[in-house]
């Protein structure tokens, strides 16, 4: 494929395989490599969203079982909150916080002092304590506008689903923001380096050529991150072989670009 030829889909391959592209890069305008980064945003951008949508909607299925097996019966109603359960209920973990929920009256805030933060529900009263050991209370008839049981609250959580299309508006825009500045992070690596490979280079040729070959570092980062489990010794690492893999790029297409100036 002649050079001429490259278009911004083939770039893609031609930027991880193919260093004598890097020439044309170089040649074509930063607004075309911003280009090649919308289309980047839109195919590695859209693939990262997997994940995320993939742990969200499980966190919510298992969030949704647990709901239904294992939540009282409840109602509130005109700012007073009713349990159908034995009380006081407890749930936390050591190492966060805990929420003890007592409608009977029989617990008091003072059963906070037990944990280092935690928060507590009576039936017309939240109690809650911070790290530092302050105590807020906040009175129930605050929300008494509300009225919602377990029943009604169960049939809700479906919709909870939506929050995917804030990941799908979300992940790309991140993404994009994220290799406009790790492309600017490079560029300036590049640049502190101008006196041992190209005296004659811009900065705006280094974060142009930036934007092409982070390319294959991206990948590999998306492809890491991705895996449910994660590889201990590549993901301590990870952003040393980011960046190092793309500086490696970056030297080598300017090896390129002096061989064709000449």
């Amino acid at each position: 494929m002649k050079e001429d030829k490259i278009n911004i889909f083939n770039s893609y391959i031609k930027s991880i395989f193919d260093f004598n592209s890097y020439n044309f890069f170089h040649e074509k305008s930063l607004g075309r490599a911003f280009l090649y980064l919308f289309f980047l945003t839109i195919l590695l951008g859209g693939l990262s969203i997997i994940r995320p949508m993939y742990n969200f909607n499980t966190m919510l299925d298992k969030f949704t079982t647990n709901y239904e097996k294992s939540t009282p019966e409840f109602n509130f109603k005109d700012g007073i909150l009713d349990v159908s359960s034995d009380e006081p209920l407890i749930y936390g973990d050591p190492q966060m916080s805990y929420i003890v929920v007592d409608t009977s009256g029989k617990t008091t805030s003072t059963i906070l002092n037990e944990y280092a933060a935690g928060m507590l529900v009576t039936k017309d009263h939240l109690y809650q304590k911070d790290i530092l050991g302050n105590i807020k209370a906040i009175p129930l008839s605050t929300f008494k506008v509300l009225s919602f049981n377990k029943d009604s609250v169960e049939k809700e959580l479906p919709n909870l689903k939506l929050i995917n299309i804030l990941l799908i508006i979300y992940y790309p825009i991140r993404f994009f923001i994220g290799y406009l500045l790790n492309a600017l992070i490079l560029s300036l690596i590049a640049l502190s380096l101008k006196g041992f490979i190209r005296p004659k280079t811009t900065f705006k040729d280094f974060y142009k050529l930036s934007i092409y070959a982070l390319t294959l570092s991206t990948t590999f980062n998306l492809i890491i991150t991705s895996i449910d489990r994660s590889v201990p010794t590549i993901t301590t690492y990870l952003d040393l072989i980011f960046y190092g893999v793309g500086l490696l790029y970056i030297l080598k297409a300017l090896t390129v670009i002096k061989l064709n100036e000449k």
